[in-house]
């Protein structure tokens, strides 16, 4: 694991610092962007953010980790490329591993690149908690130029975008059903203001919270308590301000290699009773 030692530092761009060196490379603003301080030395990225409690912002802790984790990923990105143009980064994959559940408090996030050409981004990102390893994730970008980011998010994008709120608003709740080993949440309006910062004006709901809603419902299917010990992630499309969504998580013996995501979940001490749940939105 690469050294966590990192102290912020002065971007190595001119006249600008390093936060809005990173913000004028990437399509994404606050509130979503929450990382500081930041920290670039020798081409790993990186920050702190904060986790909140579960009551204080409708967002479990998981999710919100994933989502700052995400967003260190493609910062590095971003930094690493050969100039200073902006562009967007679409998570396709996503692959992590919990060493320990992520709690309310401060976390430090640390990127790498793995592999970075013109359309995709390769990173690994750690995230822990003073000396304690929370979670690793290996995550796949697709690459977009800021042309054909225009191209794509155009018709989506709102005259008069609502003002930034502190944070990401969470997701309406919904209704939740449970049958046939199943448990479905729909949510019938995704409001502009839950994608508040995530795509400059044009809102599209990041994979990351997606999985992490996925994930915290897979916890509430029946059963005894158990530890997310790992969670695949494919990515097909995206989820636009303004539509339904409909999360769906189930518990499998066999989960199809195509399916979108496989939140596995396993009781701490005993890895033979692992239970392994598929779950798509």
């Amino acid at each position: 694991m690469p050294d966590q030692n990192l102290t912020p530092t002065a971007a190595p761009l001119a006249d600008s610092s390093l936060e809005q060196a990173v913000l004028d490379r990437v399509f994404i603003g606050p509130p979503y962007f929450a990382l500081r301080p930041l920290a670039w030395q020798g081409g790993a990225f990186g920050a702190q953010a904060r986790l909140e409690a579960l009551d204080a912002v409708g967002l479990t802790p998981e999710a919100q980790m994933l989502r700052h984790a995400t967003l260190a990923g493609l910062c590095v990105g971003a930094l690493t490329q050969p100039d200073g143009a902006r562009r967007h980064y679409l998570v396709q994959e996503m692959h992590y591993v919990v060493q320990s559940a992520p709690e309310a408090g401060q976390v430090e996030l640390l990127a790498q690149v793995l592999d970075l050409d013109q359309r995709s981004l390769r990173a690994e990102i750690h995230v822990s908690s003073g000396a304690q390893l929370l979670a690793s994730l290996n995550v796949l970008y697709t690459v977009l130029s800021g042309e054909a980011f225009e191209r794509l998010f155009a018709r989506r994008r709102l005259v008069a975008p609502e003002a930034a709120a502190d944070w990401c608003l969470p997701l309406p709740d919904g209704t939740l059903t449970h049958g046939a080993g199943a448990l479905v949440r729909e949510v019938e309006y995704l409001p502009a203001e839950t994608c508040a910062g995530t795509s400059l004006g044009a809102r599209a709901l990041p994979a990351s919270v997606l999985v992490g809603h996925l994930s915290a419902l897979a916890a509430e299917l029946p059963g005894p308590p158990a530890l997310l010990s790992s969670v695949g992630l494919q990515v097909y499309d995206l989820c636009w301000a303004g539509e339904n969504l409909r999360f769906e998580v189930r518990e499998q013996e066999d989960v199809l290699s195509r399916e979108r995501a496989t939140p596995s979940r396993s009781m701490p001490g005993r890895p033979a009773a692992s239970r392994r749940v598929g779950g798509w939105c």
